[in-house]
C-alpha cells in the first residue's frame, strides 16, 4: 500500500480525479455528442472539481485559506446548480 499513501499524501489522488471529470467531460461531449446534456451538467462538474481541489489542497498542506476558497467556491457553484434546476422545474410544472 506504499503506492497508495503515496498517491494520498502528495495529492496526486486529486489530480487522478481531476483526470476522470476531464475524461468524463470528453467521453459526454465527444462520444456520446451529448453536448446539451453537458451544458446542463456543467456547474454540478464544476463545483465537483472545485470540491477535488479543496481536497488536494488540504492533503498538500496548501493552508486553511485556500482549502477555505476552494469549498466557497464548490458552495457557490451548488447553489448556482440547485438555483438553476429548481427554477427550471418550477417553470416546467406550470
Amino acid at each position: 500500500m506504499n503506492w497508495l499513501d503515496q498517491l494520498v499524501s502528495t495529492g496526486g489522488i486529486a489530480y487522478v480525479a481531476m483526470l476522470f471529470i476531464a475524461a468524463e467531460v470528453l467521453l459526454i461531449a465527444f462520444v456520446l455528442r451529448a453536448r446539451d446534456q453537458l451544458k446542463e451538467l456543467s456547474l454540478t462538474i464544476v463545483s465537483g472539481f472545485f470540491l477535488i481541489c479543496a481536497a488536494g489542497a488540504a492533503l498538500t498542506g496548501a493552508g486553511s485559506v485556500f482549502v477555505a476558497v476552494w469549498f466557497i467556491a464548490a458552495m457557490i457553484a451548488h447553489i448556482a446548480d440547485m438555483t438553476i434546476r429548481l427554477t427550471r422545474s418550477k417553470s416546467r410544472s406550470r
